[in-house]
């Protein structure tokens, strides 16, 4: 029998989904183990996330655990390297890595924007490949004036589609649509976008 858990993690805060009961959980990390998406100190996350698992009883001793991590678009093999290491002496019977923008409708007019609270990963099609942007407010521009700059960039685009684990959503939305003129729309429950789109899409 599997045990199948989906894990999204934004702005230390751990999102996990347990399929076979239907039961989400948030877990928050301490600081500095996450930056923009990627475990940027290994052993502390990998002791938070064991203790995680035994609190929250969340693997099964006699099935197979399956854990499907969703991740950044940007995130590279030395990522999944440091993610693959920080489970290998947990019971995890299989480890299976999916890029978030896999789970995107990518159109060469729209831009979907993964917004959390000090950062954002832009996604947008273009003629040769899926193309991928880090803002983050130590930049020196806000999230909308970095947003009008790139649609400039990318004319084509007529439609921005907000996700991710800002609670202002809603607000920086309607900014956007006088700011850039564009169609501008965000998910009723953003922040559980990509957990249930993956099950929706039936990537188990």
């Amino acid at each position: 029998m599997k045990n199948e858990i989906i894990i999204y993690i934004s702005n230390n805060i751990l999102n996990c989904y347990l399929k076979r009961e239907k039961k989400y959980y948030t877990w928050n990390l301490s600081s500095k183990i996450m930056k923009y998406g990627k475990i940027i100190h290994r052993p502390k996350f990998q002791k938070e996330l064991t203790f995680f698992f035994k609190k929250e009883k969340i693997l099964k001793k006699f099935q197979k655990n399956i854990l499907y991590f969703l991740v950044p678009p940007n995130f590279e093999e030395i990522d999944k390297e440091i993610l693959k290491l920080s489970v290998e002496d947990i019971n995890i019977y299989e480890l299976k890595i999916i890029k978030e923008n896999n789970l995107y409708s990518l159109r060469k007019n729209i831009m979907w924007i993964n917004l959390n609270e000090n950062y954002a990963y832009l996604s947008i099609k273009t003629n040769h490949h899926m193309l991928t942007i880090l803002w983050n407010s130590s930049q020196g521009y806000s999230l909308i004036d970095f947003i009008k700059i790139q649609l400039k960039n990318y004319p084509k685009i007529k439609k921005l589609i907000l996700i991710g684990s800002n609670r202002k959503i809603p607000e920086i939305s309607n900014q956007l649509f006088v700011a850039t003129k564009k169609r501008v729309l965000y998910y009723e429950e953003y922040d559980k976008y990509l957990i249930k789109t993956f099950l929706r899409h039936n990537l188990l």
